[in-house]
C-alpha cells in the first residue's frame, strides 16, 4: 500500500484500501489472542482516517474500530469513537454509518451501567437492517445478548443469541459463531440449572468452533465459561486442566479484562 499512490481508490471504492485493510487486520489479531499489536493498528488507522480528510473512511474507521474496542471491553473508548462516528455520519447523512454507530454506542452506554443503552443499541440494530447491511450483525446480536446476560433477561438473551445463529447460518457469517454458543450456554445456565447439560454441551461446541478457527481469545472465553461450570460440577482437574492450557499459551495482554478473568478462575480452581 502506497498512500500516494491508492490514497484515490477510496473515491472509487468507499474507504481507503490501506486503511480498511488495518482494520480488518486489527480485528483478526485480537481474535488470534495478539492483543497488544491489535491496539496498535487500531491507534494508527485511526491516526491515518484523521489525516486523510475523506469523512466515508473516517467513519467507516471509527465504526469499525469501536466494535474492535468491544471486544476489548473497552466502553469508554468506545463510546468516544461511536460519539464522533454519530456527528461525522449525520454531518455527511451516512445512514448506514448512523446506524453502526448508534448500536455500538448503545452497547458502551449500556456497559457504563445507562438504561438508555439496550434501546439504542436495538434501534441501531433495526436501523442496519432496513439498509439492507448484513456486515457483522451476528457481532452486534451477541453484544445484545451479553447486555441481557447481565441483566438477567435471559429470554430475551436467548431470542437474540437465536436470531444470530439464523444469521450465521444462512448468511455464511461464521466468525463470530464459537461466542454465540458460549453466551447461550451461559444465558441457560442463567435461566435454569436444570440446564447444566445443554450449557456445558454449547461450552463444548464454542471450545471446538475456536480451536478449528484457531481463535485464540474466544477459545479463551469458552474455556473460562468451561471451567467455571466444571469447578461447579465438582471436576476440577478437567476445569483446571482445559483453562490452564489455554490461558499458558498466551504472551501478551495480561491486563486485558478477559485474560485477568480467566487468571481469576483458574487461581480459584488451584485453591
Amino acid at each position: 500500500y502506497d498512500p500516494n499512490q491508492h490514497r484515490s481508490h477510496a473515491l472509487l471504492y468507499g474507504q481507503d484500501p490501506g486503511i480498511t485493510a488495518r482494520i480488518y487486520l486489527a480485528r483478526t489479531l485480537w481474535v488470534l489472542g495478539e492483543i497488544e499489536q491489535a491496539e496498535t493498528l487500531a491507534l494508527e488507522a485511526i491516526g491515518m482516517a484523521r489525516a486523510l480528510d475523506h469523512p466515508f473512511t473516517l467513519v467507516f474507521t471509527l465504526v469499525f474500530l469501536s466494535w474492535v474496542y468491544s471486544t476489548f471491553r473497552n466502553a469508554n473508548k468506545t463510546l468516544e469513537l461511536t460519539d464522533e462516528a454519530i456527528a461525522v455520519s449525520t454531518q455527511y447523512s451516512f445512514e448506514l454509518g448512523l446506524a453502526w454507530a448508534t448500536a455500538s454506542q448503545g452497547w458502551a452506554l449500556a456497559e457504563n451501567g445507562k438504561e438508555e443503552g439496550v434501546g439504542r443499541l436495538i434501534s441501531g440494530l433495526s436501523a442496519i437492517r432496513a439498509t439492507g447491511a448484513d456486515i457483522s450483525n451476528t457481532f452486534t446480536l451477541a453484544l445484545l445478548a451479553e447486555i441481557y446476560l447481565r441483566k438477567k433477561r435471559f429470554s430475551e438473551g436467548l431470542a437474540a443469541i437465536e436470531d444470530a445463529q439464523k444469521i450465521a447460518l444462512t448468511r455464511g457469517e461464521l466468525f463470530w459463531q464459537a461466542e454465540l454458543f458460549r453466551l447461550k450456554g451461559e444465558l441457560l445456565l442463567g435461566q435454569s440449572d436444570q440446564s447444566l447439560n445443554e450449557a456445558e454441551q454449547c461450552f463444548c461446541k464454542a471450545l471446538e468452533i475456536a480451536r478449528n478457527q484457531h481463535a485464540k481469545m474466544l477459545e479463551l472465553r469458552a474455556a473460562t465459561s468451561l471451567a467455571r461450570l466444571w469447578k461447579k460440577l465438582n471436576k476440577l482437574d478437567d476445569a483446571k486442566s482445559i483453562l490452564n492450557s489455554v490461558y499458558s499459551s498466551f504472551t501478551e495482554g495480561f491486563g486485558s479484562p478477559d485474560l485477568i478473568e480467566a487468571k481469576t478462575v483458574l487461581e480459584q480452581l488451584i485453591v
